[in-house]
């Protein structure tokens, strides 16, 4: 390691290299090199010219149909136990297997995933992937798994390398309130975090935050939380109360920077001896999940399903009569 400013530094590489190798002037070559490299650190990205021939957002396709697009930072948020976890990780088998049946979504190319757990243990993760890929009968993809025990800021180097040496192309987090390393209500927090993630040049990334307990329209934190990812989803979930083993969720957009808010997503999840299997569900249908949508369409979605006066779906939607009749 040599101090790209420190002389001394600079003087015991030289001395190490000319034992290794006589006949240079190693002291000059380290200073240039060091000059050049300081200099590239300084200034950053190089500047482009936008008329020219380059890359637009309209190129970025989805590594998961609507919910992850190449080269973006999205955010899952949720409270505690409601599927976060285990969604990731079946994001993370069906981008590395290229299968479209885990999560019942088009996937894109097969891309290397990394699940840099801030949580739980291998063990947790390896049999959940295993039991996710065991329901549909296929064989168990590579996706990598590291367990941290730093934060993302301090391992930022460390991890830059091994994303470079196993080609990760689509890297989990979980989650955002131990991986960024300080007071997440704080907005140097936030900040430094998605900093991070732009330093470290991984294309995509999905960071599993919780909700705050004051709303749950924001990611638990600063406001930058919210503000700083390219695409925020959030994550509403409520048990079967006829099957213990059955969970439903429903996946809502509340955020993108670029294009427009994708359709709400439902899943049941089934929990069992022959693995945790994902069948899609209208979220639309389940009571629980009724609020996350405008009255119009909760009146279409009521509709759908059978009869009713306007008297009997304003008292099923909680809503006032003068608004349902209108």
């Amino acid at each position: 390691r040599i101090q790209l400013a420190g002389s001394r530094s600079k003087s015991d590489a030289a001395k190490a290299c000319s034992v290794r190798i006589d006949g240079y002037d190693w002291l000059w070559i380290i200073e240039r090199i060091c000059h050049e490299l300081t200099e590239a650190l300084e200034e950053g990205e190089p500047i482009v010219y936008l008329d020219g021939d380059g890359p637009t957002v309209d190129d970025e396709a989805f590594l998961l149909d609507h919910i992850i697009r190449e080269r973006s930072h999205a955010l899952l948020f949720a409270t505690g136990g409601t599927g976060k976890s285990v969604f990731a990780l079946g994001a993370c088998a069906a981008i590395q297997s290229g299968s479209n049946d885990i999560l019942s979504l088009p996937v894109g190319d097969s891309v290397n995933t990394l699940y840099l757990d801030f949580e739980d243990e291998e063990g947790t993760a390896r049999a959940r992937l295993q039991a996710i890929c065991g329901a549909w009968g296929i064989p168990i993809p590579k996706v990598r798994y590291k367990r941290a025990e730093s934060s993302l800021p301090t391992m930022a180097d460390a991890l830059a390398r091994q994303i470079a040496r196993e080609k990760i192309g689509f890297k989990v987090i979980d989650s955002v309130a131990l991986a960024c390393g300080a007071d997440p209500e704080k907005a140097v927090a936030a900040t430094d975090y998605f900093r991070t993630l732009r330093a470290i040049r991984i294309p995509a990334t999905l960071s599993i935050a919780h909700q705050t307990k004051l709303s749950d329209k924001y990611p638990f934190g600063s406001i930058f939380w919210q503000n700083a990812p390219r695409s925020v989803w959030r994550i509403r979930g409520t048990k079967d109360e006829t099957n213990g083993d059955l969970t439903k969720i429903g996946l809502f957009h509340t955020k993108v920077n670029n294009g427009r808010l994708e359709p709400a997503i439902g899943y049941k999840i089934r929990f069992s001896d022959t693995g945790i299997l994902f069948t899609t569900d209208k979220p639309a249908k389940e009571a629980a999940f009724r609020s996350e949508f405008g009255l119009r369409e909760q009146i279409w979605n009521l509709l759908a399903e059978g009869t009713y006066t306007r008297e009997e779906m304003a008292e099923l939607l909680e809503a006032p009569l003068l608004q349902v009749r209108a």
